[in-house]
């Protein structure tokens, strides 16, 4: 079976290097790092993950929820949320995007594995359903 390919976007490299190592522990393949939202969709595009997980606040002039928006509506890929912020309004603001998941850092890996594999079982029935 086809390893499931993760982008991960999150501008603090320390935490982006603790997710890939533990989602290769978790046998994900991950695919284009990024550390802001212009290059995420960059990313969606050439790399075309199965999943994104997204940090919310991200350097540079785009959030992670309008880079999560972008990458939903043109290509179709899955999003989860994680940020380290919980401010007021917040989560309102991220579930317009239509995440998979929602996860405060730090994330427990058990609940970020079961989020991914949702996300992929959704993904799989959509692009099953568009086939048809």
């Amino acid at each position: 079976m086809k390893k499931a390919k993760i982008m991960i976007v999150e501008d603090e490299f320390i935490l982006a290097m603790k997710m890939e190592s533990n989602l290769s522990g978790m046998g994900y393949e991950t695919c284009g790092l990024a550390a802001t939202g212009e290059d995420a969709i960059k990313n969606a595009e050439q790399e075309k993950p199965d999943v994104v997980l997204m940090d919310i606040i991200l350097k540079g002039e785009m959030s992670g929820i309008d880079a999560a928006v972008e990458i939903h509506s043109r290509y179709g890929i899955p999003i989860i949320f994680t940020t380290g912020c919980e401010g007021e309004g917040i989560r309102e603001l991220a579930d317009e995007a239509g995440p998979v998941a929602y996860f405060i850092k730090p994330v427990e890996i058990e609940a970020l594995r079961l989020a991914i594999e949702k996300a992929i079982q959704k993904e799989n029935k959509s692009t099953n359903n568009n086939m048809q």
